[in-house]
């Protein structure tokens, strides 16, 4: 469609990416925020002991989407290597 009228392939390209942003935004809002319950309204935030282990592995998750490479070379050299295995 984009090598025959790329004008209204993307705009067709921008109301899929729309409409999926904005359904699984209202899915993840119903499900997962819904109303708040009464039982949780007084919880604190995370202690200080929490955010000192998990502010580890967020960075760690945000080097290794930013650059994969390592990771996936080691997963690469496993599947070679059970391929060889395999034949």
């Amino acid at each position: 469609a984009f090598a025959i009228i790329p004008g209204i392939a993307a705009v067709g390209v921008l109301g899929i990416v729309i409409t999926a942003a904005f359904i699984l935004w209202k899915i993840i809002q119903m499900v997962f925020l819904g109303p708040l319950n009464e039982k949780w309204a007084n919880m604190k935030d995370m202690a200080s002991f929490e955010l000192v282990s998990m502010t580890p592995l967020a960075v760690f998750m945000v080097l290794i989407g930013l650059y994969p490479k390592p990771i996936l070379d080691l997963i690469n050299a496993s599947a070679v290597a059970v391929l060889k295995l395999m034949g």
